[in-house]
């Protein structure tokens, strides 16, 4: 879930190590574009949303405990900590319309998009699913008096392939619903530039279909409506499209006054027209989250916001920690409270709390190392078509290009 887009989405131009080769023959050399840096505030974001999802379903494993003492605000902060899933909608939003910036959208550039996503996506989560089926088999041999529930291989094979919701089968964990939204965002944002491109003069025609689809998003979401089968993206399309906008914006392929009127409108259809408080936050969450980058886009301190250690180290982790901190942080406060019985006092709870997130971070980077690293590597050697650029040759060192997205 995540990019490598530049602040101005321009090459660099430093003319201290690039420059422009006086040869008759460019084939002779190796042309390469410098790979532009990392948007550190969409990757601290990324490391906030994923915390905030952490901490959601812990205290929701601890409510009982935590309802003894904490104040009412308290309470009310924690379980609305769920809200960090639509603050990763936007950043998808924004991330893949960057990443997808200077492709050559084709056919085969949506084949290949999707191959790359799918390496850098699945290796983690059927890592997940495996060691999911290891704890599972674990707890059936520590503790056989414990009901454990297997998956079926129908639910195994679904949730494999972000699909289990449309055959009607469960999430193995609850937060794979999630990803199965995601991998539609990317397919439908994808295929639109892909039609875009190939429609021409009629490519006013995409622009009105995504348009309609945003409305109906909208309304689907905030009207609490069931007109579309479960699972499918339609009622989370508008948050994606909030980032989506965002990026269009910062980069003024939209006008300001346009994008401001979607979060205006939005916000009034919230807070006026849904009686759900949940789903009126959800969409001010969303239109907040898209605001706030594009303002630090458009000051440029993309690279100078949320860029302390700590919530950078989160942001590289987010996916990693997001799939893992279930099947270890929610099984520690479940033992704990085996042990100890269902309420803890305050002490027990705040320390189980807390452990219970530092020993989910501590697995996430474990996972990260071992399994997530690895498909990163893996997705960067797909490469996708792209508008041609004049080459660039390093002049000082021999440096291997990462890769773009």
């Amino acid at each position: 879930m995540g990019g490598r887009p530049s602040g101005d989405l321009a090459a660099p131009t430093d003319k201290r190590s690039y420059s422009y080769p006086k040869v008759s023959n460019l084939n002779t050399l190796q042309t390469r574009v410098p790979p532009p840096p990392r948007l550190l505030f969409i990757d601290g974001l990324r490391g906030v949303a994923a915390l905030l999802v952490v901490v959601y379903h812990f205290q929701e494993n601890l409510s009982a405990s935590l309802a003894l003492w904490l104040p009412s605000t308290v309470q009310w902060l924690l379980a609305n900590a769920r809200l960090g899933v639509e603050i990763f909608f936007v950043l998808s939003g924004f991330v893949i319309a960057h990443s997808i910036r200077d492709g050559l959208h084709s056919p085969s550039y949506l084949g290949r998009f999707g191959l790359r996503r799918s390496f850098r996506l699945d290796p983690p989560l059927w890592g997940m699913i495996a060691l999911e089926l290891s704890l599972l088999w674990v707890s059936q041999r520590v503790a056989p008096s414990v009901h454990v529930t297997w998956p079926s291989w129908q639910q195994l094979l679904t949730n494999a392939t972000y699909t289990q919701h449309f055959f009607g089968y469960s999430d193995i964990l609850p937060v794979f619903w999630s990803l199965t939204y995601e991998v539609q965002f990317y397919v439908m944002l994808v295929a639109a530039a892909v039609a875009k491109r190939s429609w021409g003069p009629r490519r006013a025609i995409v622009a009105a279909f995504l348009g309609a689809l945003y409305l109906l998003s909208t309304t689907i979401w905030l009207r609490e409506m069931t007109v579309v089968p479960r699972g499918l993206f339609i009622d989370r399309w508008f948050q994606f499209s909030l980032g989506m906008f965002a990026w269009l914006t910062a980069n003024r392929k939209m006008p300001t006054w346009s994008f401001v009127a979607i979060c205006l409108a939005t916000l009034a259809a919230a807070w006026m027209g849904s009686a759900s408080v949940y789903r009126q936050l959800s969409a001010t969450v969303a239109i907040l989250t898209a605001a706030a980058i594009l303002l630090v886009q458009q000051r440029d301190i993309m690279h100078t916001t949320l860029v302390n250690r700590p919530i950078q180290f989160l942001g590289k982790i987010s996916y990693s920690l997001y799939l893992i901190h279930l099947p270890v942080g929610w099984r520690l406060i479940t033992l704990t409270k085996m042990l100890g019985g269902p309420v803890l006092s305050p002490v027990a709870s705040s320390l189980v709390f807390l452990a219970a997130i530092f020993v989910s971070i501590v697995a996430a980077w474990i996972f990260f190392l071992a399994v997530e690293a690895p498909s990163i590597r893996l997705a960067k050697r797909v490469e996708v078509p792209r508008v041609h650029q004049r080459p660039y040759v390093n002049t000082e060192s021999n440096c291997t290009p990462a890769d773009r997205n």
